[in-house]
């Protein structure tokens, strides 16, 4: 029995990737019921980050809740997931209890009410957040927003907020009860980014709906648009528990174009009021886009089943749109008429709504013929356009229109003579009759031998508009439609000017055929095979949507003549084309399977591949293909569908793969070929043997100069991710230090110095990467180095992104203003308010003073301590631009910029605006723009152009003026939706004078 991790390690190294985790889980058990877990865990939880997560694995299989708790907060993304799940599947108290042990323990503290097993859970969530990086406090917050500890959620929010600002205390709002999350959403409301409003609105939808009705009631017309795309997965999701209230606000506050999310919902508010939603879509004042997303045909047939008044306005609203088409067929035939009578009868003259022969042939037969000849009648008297009148021909029947388009062929115009012939078939179409479609057939097969390209092109495209069971039955009857059919695609494709557009048009056609039962699939297989023949390339489409496995069948038995022509030949590209178009549904057809494992077999080695990974598709089998596919061809491993398969399951046979040589005499790699790599995306199912393997094979493929640069580019960033050694090959190729020598013994192209640089917050330990990282903030790879520092501060502790930036904030000599920059901006980002300033303020009286960028950046993470007045220790004292107010827009919360605030917050109330220039995140004030010199009667006369001042500070007119410069504001509503704000930088009179001449 295994005891200890070594025989655990031991017996797991056999084994693929599912197998290991499964004997995991069945020792775990078995050790559990023994009570000899835990020193089992203890001791891989000593080793490294595959034993470690061994470790999880067998925690959670076992149930050793105490074990994973106390990893909620781990580092290794891995072990922190099996805990989440961990503590996600503990069960919660009743509340019976939970009162019975408040009676019992009250007077004993907030967590009196718990039991043992929601304390320990609640000190260890708690315990978790002490000092977490910004990835975990967001994990942990996702694990409590379904709302079963709300009470813990409310206690982490207000400590989270004051330690870490107002982002994270909202995304505990989920999990809160609906009177807090009401209360504290207004304050928080600008730290929820877009996709989080919809996880809020599930579980309060009533409050986010308040908070929505009084932002709208606040903005005007123009900005409540902006708004509404802003906020739309919230609205959407509340949409479900309070569609009334939605409704009010579309008619109340709506903007001008349904935003998608709330647009995706609408048929649950035409189920509440269809009239209302109707009326809003057809409100004449509303100043909707020209091509407004329209309602789908199932929100149309909910519309028209409850037969709102306001139907027709809206018909005539989209009656030039395929949307009123869609509408008119959701009515019952009997019905169309008079519908559409009313919506011709409700539009405004300037609409010049007519119906036309596209709307007419949505009629019952007998009144389309009946309109179309009144319509005729009246165009003929009034001397109207010919065109007019043979786009109505085509609905009349046969025997009447079919003479009069004939001779519209006549024509020497080719667009002419292309447009009489799609009416031609219009026609016959819309009287459903196979005979008279099979008839057109046969007239466009005699005359268009030596037609233009064009003209075939539009004709056959006509055909694919041909409804398909109509089109099958004129094909497959006795009129001969086959052979028609057969003799214009073949033309086409032996004419000298045939297009790939007319090409495109017969494989379309080719593939509607498929699916018919008598002799079309075998027109469609001569059909295929002669495009093959004339393109040299099989392109089937997608027949996966179209078609059932019995159908695929049927297809296979059509084409399989062809196919084994092609077999014979060694031609594989009939199948492969054949085994893409059936998709999943070639899984289940044996024949084709069969056909797959007989090419390979036959194929040739540049086939080889595209073969073996149609073999392997089928998730269900490839696990046992690819052993058989091995014992045929064993260097078949170095081949990519191979070492895809290898890597994500078979791991157990991976280690071919990774062997310094390929295998003498093998068929692969074929000769001046590179040597693929398996995807490192599986890495993490690896033994760390192979691990260490793959590494060192991908840095031979860095290094090798054969190799494309963008490949090898590609390489380093795959590899990033593998533990310890994917960060020790980063370092090989990290840029050198602007300041210090070279760091490798040999130069470093660029753009692979560029990959390392972008990739090293994504190894194993992205805090180490951050020193260096901030040394180059201050050359020309500033850009890219400021990115790859702030996503890997994401993962780091603020009190390891603290000490680091006071280091560098702190430092007299040797760091660059450009460097302490960019240490200013992270500490804004990513460290709490209070650490924050810690890292800015120098540390003695000598150090030199920290960025001011930093003390205006980024207010909304941390407007609570703002408003407490925590901005003092960075904003204070003199300098151009010190002291400003951190919160982005003021007056929102309650307090605002109050008595506890900062002088200059209390003066401006606002944040000043910032401009950045291109690469460079360095926020700059916004300066007044400077008015030159007016004078009187042509003369020039210096004026301060913000406070009409001469330049010895005296009014122009009337009294002296304020000294002080009047920030320029805009609306309140404004600076709630995000809108531009701009703010002048007030001074003296000694400001005046610099800014006037």
């Amino acid at each position: 029995m295994i005891s200890t991790a070594g025989e655990l390690l031991a017996a797991l190294a056999p084994l693929p990737h599912a197998a290991r985790l499964r004997f995991t889980a069945v020792t775990a058990h078995r050790l559990a019921a023994r009570g000899d877990l835990r020193p089992l865990l203890v001791e891989l939880d000593a080793l490294g980050a595959y034993e470690r997560r061994l470790g999880a694995l067998a925690a959670l299989a076992a149930g050793d809740a105490a074990y994973l708790l106390a990893r909620l907060g781990d580092l290794d993304p891995v072990v922190r997931r099996y805990a989440l799940r961990c503590a996600h599947r503990l069960p919660i108290a009743e509340a019976e209890d939970a009162a019975e042990d408040a009676a019992e323990t009250e007077g004993e503290g907030e967590g009196g009410a718990r039991t043992g097993a929601d304390a320990s859970f609640d000190r260890a969530v708690e315990a978790a957040y002490t000092d977490a990086p910004a990835v975990v406090r967001a994990d942990l917050a996702r694990l409590l927003r379904d709302g079963r500890r709300a009470a813990l959620a409310e206690r982490l929010a207000r400590r989270v907020r004051v330690e870490y600002g107002d982002r994270d205390a909202a995304l505990l709002l989920a999990g809160c009860s609906t009177e807090f999350a009401a209360r504290l959403l207004p304050e928080v409301a600008d730290a929820l980014a877009y996709e989080d409003w919809g996880t809020l609105a599930r579980r309060h939808p009533l409050a986010v709906l308040d908070h929505a009705e009084r932002e709208l009631a606040s903005l005007t017309r123009w900005l409540r648009n902006s708004w509404w795309k802003r906020y739309a997965t919230g609205l959407a999701t509340a949409l479900a528990a309070a569609p009334e209230r939605v409704l009010d606000l579309l008619e109340t506050y709506g903007p001008d174009d349904l935003p998608g999310p709330v647009h995706d919902r609408l048929a649950e508010l035409v189920a509440v009021d269809a009239e209302r939603v109707a009326r809003w879509f057809a409100d004449p004042d509303r100043a909707a886009g020209r091509w407004e997303r329209t309602p789908g045909p199932a929100v149309m047939r909910r519309l028209v089943a409850a037969e709102p008044p306001s139907l027709p306005a809206l018909g005539a609203l989209w009656f030039h749109r395929n949307a009123f088409r869609t509408l008119l067929r959701a009515l019952p035939p009997a019905r169309r008429g008079a519908f559409l009578d009313s919506v011709v009868a409700v539009a405004p003259p300037r609409r010049n709504l007519r119906a036309h022969s596209g709307v007419l042939g949505l009629l019952p037969a007998a009144e389309q013929r009946a309109r179309a000849r009144a319509a005729v009648d009246a165009i003929e008297a009034g001397d109207g356009s010919a065109g007019d009148v043979q786009d109505l021909l085509a609905l009349f029947p046969p025997a009447e229109a079919r003479p009069r388009l004939l001779a519209a062929l006549a024509t020497g115009d080719a667009d002419d003579r292309s447009t009489a012939w799609s009416r031609l078939i219009l026609n016959a179409t819309l009287n459903r009759d196979p005979e008279q479609v099979a008839e057109v057939l046969a007239q466009a097969a005699g005359r268009l031998t030596n037609e233009r390209d064009p003209v075939r092109r539009d004709v056959l495209r006509s055909l694919t508009l041909v409804p398909a069971p109509l089109l099958l039955t004129a094909v497959e009857g006795d009129s001969g439609g086959s052979e028609s059919l057969e003799r214009l695609c073949l033309d086409a494709l032996r004419a000298r000017d045939r297009s790939p557009a007319t090409r495109d048009t017969i494989r379309t056609l080719a593939v509607t055929l498929l699916s018919g039962t008598a002799s079309a699939p075998a027109l469609a297989a001569r059909l295929l095979e002669a495009l093959t023949a004339y393109t040299g390339s099989v392109e089937l489409g997608a027949l996966e949507g179209s078609l059932r496995a019995d159908g695929v069948r049927s297809v296979v038995g059509a084409l399989g003549p062809w196919l084994d022509r092609s077999a014979a030949r060694g031609e594989v590209a009939p199948l492969l084309a054949l085994v893409a178009s059936c998709g999943r549904l070639a899984y289940g057809v044996p024949e084709l399977q069969d056909r797959l494992e007989k090419a390979l077999a036959v194929c040739s080695d540049g086939s080889f591949g595209d073969v073996a990974a149609a073999w392997l598709a089928d998730p269900a089998t490839r696990g046992v293909r690819v052993v058989a596919l091995l014992d045929r061809e064993p260097s078949a491993v170095f081949l990519p569908p191979v070492l895809a398969v290898l890597a994500a399951e078979r791991t157990d046979l991976l280690d071919p793969a990774l062997a310094e040589s390929s295998l003498p005499g093998g068929r692969f790699p074929a000769a001046g070929t590179v040597r693929a790599l398996p995807p490192f995306r599986h890495a993490d199912r690896w033994l760390p043997r192979q691990q260490e393997a793959a590494v060192r094979l991908a840095a031979t493929a860095v290094a090798d100069p054969d190799r494309g640069i963008d490949e090898r580019a590609a390489l380093l960033r795959a590899v990033a991710p593998v533990p310890a050694h994917g960060r020790a090959l980063l370092q090989q190729y990290a840029p050198p230090p602007p300041d210090g020598g070279p760091a490798t013994d040999s130069p470093v192209e660029p753009a692979l110095a560029a990959a390392a640089l972008d990739a090293a917050a994504h190894t194993d330990d992205p805090v180490s990467a951050l020193t260096p990282l901030l040394d180059l903030a201050g050359d020309d790879r500033a850009v890219a180095a400021w990115s790859a520092a702030d996503r890997a501060a994401l993962h780091a502790r603020p009190s390891q992104v603290a000490a680091l930036l006071h280091s560098v904030l702190t430092r007299e000599t040797g760091v660059k203003v450009t460097v302490r920059k960019a240490a200013a901006r992270l500490a804004v980002r990513h460290l709490p308010p209070g650490g924050r300033h810690r890292a800015a303020v120098p540390g003695g009286p000598d150090a030199r003073r920290p960025p001011r960028c930093a003390r205006h950046r980024r207010g909304p993470r941390h407007g609570a301590a703002a408003r407490r007045g925590d901005v003092g220790a960075a904003g204070g004292g003199g300098g151009r631009g010190t002291g400003t107010g951190t919160a982005r827009r003021p007056g929102r919360a309650a307090g605002g910029a109050g008595a506890g605030a900062p002088a200059a917050v209390r003066r401006a109330g606002r944040a000043p605006c910032v401009r950045r220039r291109r690469g460079d995140g360095v926020p700059r004030p916004v300066r007044p723009r400077r008015l030159g010199p007016v004078r009187a009667g042509g003369g020039r006369r210096a004026r301060d152009g913000l406070h009409g001042q001469h330049q010895d500070g005296q009014a122009l007119v009337g009294e002296q003026r304020p000294q002080r410069a009047v920030p320029l504001r805009a609306p309140a509503s404004a600076r709630r939706c995000g809108a531009g704000q701009r703010a002048v930088r007030g001074g003296g009179p000694a400001a005046g004078a610099r800014r006037g001449r």
